[in-house]
């Protein structure tokens, strides 16, 4: 049975918030206005030395928010080599060394996230992480700096946000999940949850794509049928997607033939919810010379302007010295023209395994892995590209590097949540000891909420091990899913193909 894990996550308002009072524009000044901290052109931000991202960019955020409003500050690091130098008034982010950023940290508890605190003439922001300092920055940006253009407090009072507030970021920790077997014996897992609940698996045998099916979310699998119609080819890269009331699967098929080696994207289709499939296209198919092992792979469906749209990557010399992102439209009865969406050869990349999904915003957003950086010892990166239509689309922006040389990162996979942040999943050898898939172990980051237009490797949490994956061992060829409420997380793992599943909301 799976039991479902409590949720380590962001929380917001709930403790008190203590009233923020403006300065009198005259008269005589009470005993109130004596010890009221007003924020002016007299005050700076100042950060740790050896800051975060994040707290570099909400110190930046912090800035930029009160320039909109007049207020010009200047941003200095908490380095000082006497106590002289340290400014009288500051509006302190994150951990500093400050004495005054140390006692509100300490006063944070389980139900406290986030404090914002008047400490003399010092303005202090903490929180208990990245994530959450970030928010702290644009509520208090949103609530206070655009609404009262520049803000006063009373010394002694503060702003702390704590419990149940339905549209709060949320972060979480794999380990409050819990982990099942899909099937044992198998590879390269994807799991899809359908318009009426039940769930649909996908994964590689040695008979071919063997479709599975839960009506019990995911505690239990029954095994449907085989799923893909090339026995004589290696079928892999399995992929879902629901579209007009019928269940597709779309995979890769390759192999030597006569004629040289062989690859193509096929289509089956289910109309029974997965528990059986019929043949129902080929996307593309390419022959390149025997051994070249060039061709279409990683086929990732999804709805394009109302239409059945499948992405992959297409690395035939007929088309690229590289590799190229592209798709094709299903038309009703055939799958159209493709359409490059990043030109490796452009940004002298091998741009592959391509996962997109359909943005709240009406937008798009696609992850991929990138080999732009394979000559300073990154092999694969993660990138993300986005496009607000589907046809034109941005100029991919790194994600994510491996934190160790000669390490790569890849396989990604992308939801979004209903608060709007991302999650990336992908699997990487950065912490293992010897190289390869073999030892590469699936991890996934958190955004922080900011518009995908404007994302980048800084806008995300630390990574997390989803499988606590020891060193020495795998989770590979990774999937991820987000559906009411539950965000499930697949891999080909030693015990075979398992699930690991967390309740975020």
């Amino acid at each position: 049975m799976i039991k479902i894990a409590k949720l380590k996550r962001i929380l917001t308002f709930a403790l008190a918030l203590f009233a923020v009072i403006s300065c009198f524009s005259c008269g005589k000044q009470s005993q109130e206005e004596n010890n009221t901290l007003k924020i002016d052109e007299s005050y700076v931000i100042t950060r740790p030395s050896k800051a975060t991202n994040s707290e570099k960019n909400s110190a930046k955020a912090l800035r930029e928010a009160y320039e909109a409003v007049g207020i010009r500050l200047n941003v200095l690091e908490d380095w000082y080599k006497s106590e002289g130098d340290i400014p009288e008034k500051e509006i302190l982010i994150g951990d500093t060394n400050r004495p005054e950023s140390a006692a509100l940290k300490a006063s944070l508890d389980n139900n406290t996230r986030w404090k914002i605190a008047a400490s003399g003439n010092k303005l202090v922001i903490v929180a208990v992480s990245d994530m959450a300092l970030s928010q702290a920055v644009k509520s208090f940006t949103r609530d206070f700096i655009e609404k009262e253009k520049g803000v006063s407090f009373i010394s002694g009072s503060e702003i702390a946000f704590g419990a149940n507030e339905s549209n709060s970021l949320v972060e979480f920790l794999w380990e409050d999940g819990d982990e099942s077997l899909i099937r044992s014996a198998s590879w390269g897992p994807r799991v899809y949850t359908l318009s009426d609940k039940s769930m649909a698996a996908g994964v590689e045998t040695s008979n071919g794509i063997l479709a599975l099916y839960s009506t019990d979310n995911a505690k239990t699998w029954k095994e449907g049928s085989i799923a893909s119609f090339r026995p004589d080819l290696a079928c892999a890269n399995v992929n879902f997607y629901e579209f007009e009331g019928k269940l597709y699967l779309a995979y890769r098929a390759t192999g030597e033939r006569e004629g040289g080696f062989y690859t193509s994207l096929q289509v089956s289709v289910s109309e029974d919810g997965g528990k059986s499939f019929k043949e129902h296209s080929t996307v593309c198919e390419y022959t390149e010379p025997q051994g070249a092992y060039r061709g279409v792979w990683e086929p990732c469906l999804g709805e394009l302007g109302g239409r059945l749209t499948c992405f992959y990557a297409n690395d035939s010399s007929s088309v690229t010295s590289l590799q190229n992102i592209e798709y094709m439209v299903w038309n009703g009865s055939s799958w159209g023209e493709r359409t490059v969406v990043s030109e490796g050869a452009k940004h002298s990349s091998r741009d592959g395994m391509p996962v997109w999904t359909k943005l709240k915003d009406g937008g798009y957003a696609l992850v991929i892995e990138s080999s732009k950086y394979a000559g300073d010892g990154h092999p694969f990166i993660i990138q993300l590209l986005y496009s607000k239509d589907g046809k034109s689309w941005s100029e991919p922006v790194d994600i994510y590097t491996p934190s160790t040389r000669g390490s790569k990162a890849g396989a990604p996979g992308i939801v979004e949540l209903p608060t709007g942040q991302l999650v990336i999943s992908f699997q990487t050898d950065e912490d293992a000891s010897e190289k390869g898939d073999s030892t590469s172990v699936m991890k996934t980051i958190i955004s922080d909420g900011t518009s995908v237009d404007k994302i980048d490797s800084s806008c995300f949490t630390k990574s997390d091990n989803v499988f606590g994956t020891p060193d020495g061992e795998g989770s590979v060829w990774t999937g991820i899913w987000f559906c009411d409420r539950y965000l499930y997380a697949s891999a080909g793992t030693s015990k075979g193909s398992s699930l690991k599943m967390i309740c975020l909301f």
